[in-house]
């Protein structure tokens, strides 16, 4: 039987072995200019909303971090304290969301 050669041949890929993704690059950036964790814990506030809720977001006066820790002042003291007891489910949380620790503590005020 007579084997036809295939008249294409596959291309080889132009991308030199040495090249990354563009997402690679910003995170080798933001990390060589000691920005990732900064960058990690913007991202963290700015998802406030979307990982606890509207309803709690709503009633957040205000979120920051300082030394790994997420302070969140609250309107309502009776959510103040619900939330104090759910610190560790909000920790899980933001884990299951980034895949490592991005802040240690939670403190409502």
């Amino acid at each position: 039987m007579y084997h036809q050669k295939s008249k294409f041949r596959a291309k080889a890929d132009p991308r030199k072995k040495d090249t990354s993704t563009i997402k690679e690059s910003i995170e080798d950036m933001l990390q060589s200019f000691h920005l990732k964790k900064r960058f990690d814990e913007t991202k963290l506030i700015n998802d406030w909303e979307r990982l606890l809720g509207k309803t709690i977001a709503k009633r957040t006066i205000r979120l920051f971090v300082r030394n790994e820790v997420l302070f969140v002042e609250m309107s309502s003291p009776s959510l103040k304290h619900e939330m104090s007891v759910k610190k560790a489910n909000i920790l899980k949380i933001f884990f299951d969301e980034y895949q490592r620790e991005i802040i240690k503590d939670v403190v409502f005020l």
